[in-house]
């Protein structure tokens, strides 16, 4: 199993990629099949699925899911790296990408007790930008999801309280949670 190589889906990504960007015209996340993807993309491609909007609590379900399945490849740490409120953060161990652009943190909302107002369940994810973001933003509009851009990782980790060392660059944070169907 890679923990430290690099996931690009090559080919595989560019067709899934067309495939999708017709479907995300009629406003529905694509149907990728996982299972003819090396395991890393895999997981980044049930990532994908698991953003898109479903009956509540579906979300939280499905990025649930998604976080165990990371988890059990050792893609993320068994622990997150901090929880904030509702919120767990994990840091990403493997370079892996998403709609061509550097995965770094994963992020859960659910609520196991009572700590205040308000949980918003679902999950989100921030990246490390390598180029146009006209893909996650396509992704954001078609899902029901928030995109919000970073001109560097301080900025965001001010705006957000969460720490971590990354590469310096642009950074974004895909929000998919049910506040965000709301907008």
């Amino acid at each position: 199993m890679p923990t430290a190589g690099i996931f690009t889906l090559g080919s595989t990504m560019t067709a899934i990629r067309k495939l999708r960007a017709l479907v995300l015209l009629a406003g529905v996340s694509a149907a990728i099949d996982v299972h003819a993807l090396p395991q890393g993309d895999e997981a980044v491609a049930k990532l994908l699925q698991a953003l898109r909007p479903v009956p509540t609590p579906g979300r939280q379900k499905n990025i649930g899911a998604v976080l165990r399945e990371f988890k059990e490849q050792s893609l993320i740490p068994f622990r997150p790296l901090i929880r904030v409120d509702y919120t767990d953060y994990y840091r990403v161990r493997s370079k892996l990408r998403f709609l061509g652009h550097d995965l770094v943190l994963l992020e859960g909302e659910y609520m196991t007790k009572y700590a205040g107002c308000c949980v918003s369940e679902g999950g989100g994810l921030v990246v490390r930008l390598q180029g146009s973001t006209s893909e996650l933003a396509e992704l954001a509009a078609a899902n029901r999801c928030t995109l919000h851009e970073y001109e560097s990782l301080e900025k965001y980790q001010r705006e957000s309280n969460v720490s971590f060392e990354a590469p310096s660059g642009r950074y974004a944070e895909l929000s998919c949670r049910a506040r965000d169907e709301d907008k």
